[in-house]
């Protein structure tokens, strides 16, 4: 598994100081636990989701 890039956007609307995460769900042979992960990433989630 390789670690994720930790690099600040070159562009941004939002002050530097709020986190900014891009969520990728790729289920590829697992598709029947698609539901249950986008809920669990929703109840775990602190919205607004923007």
């Amino acid at each position: 598994m390789t670690e994720p890039m930790l690099t600040e956007p070159t562009s941004t609307k939002a002050p530097l100081d709020e986190p900014l995460v891009t969520i990728v769900v790729v289920p590829r042979e697992r598709f029947s636990y698609t539901q249950e992960s986008l809920e669990s990433i929703y109840e775990h989630t602190q919205l607004p989701l923007s």
